[in-house]
């Protein structure tokens, strides 16, 4: 959380040019069980997430 990365866990391909943005966590109770959710958010085809985006985010 907090960065982009040049590809995902797993070894699954990111398509040349672009990379991921890392989003904070999505978590949700359901009684007693807790559900976390994580996000990455692909770029735009040919560019890339800034650095700078991700501090905009965290506010």
């Amino acid at each position: 959380v907090g960065t982009t990365r040049a590809r995902l866990p797993g070894g699954l391909p990111t398509p040349k040019g672009r990379n991921w943005l890392v989003m904070p966590p999505k978590v949700a109770r359901r009684g007693n069980v807790f559900e976390i959710t994580e996000e990455w958010m692909l770029s735009k085809p040919g560019e890339e997430w800034p650095e700078a985006l991700y501090r905009l985010i965290e506010r």
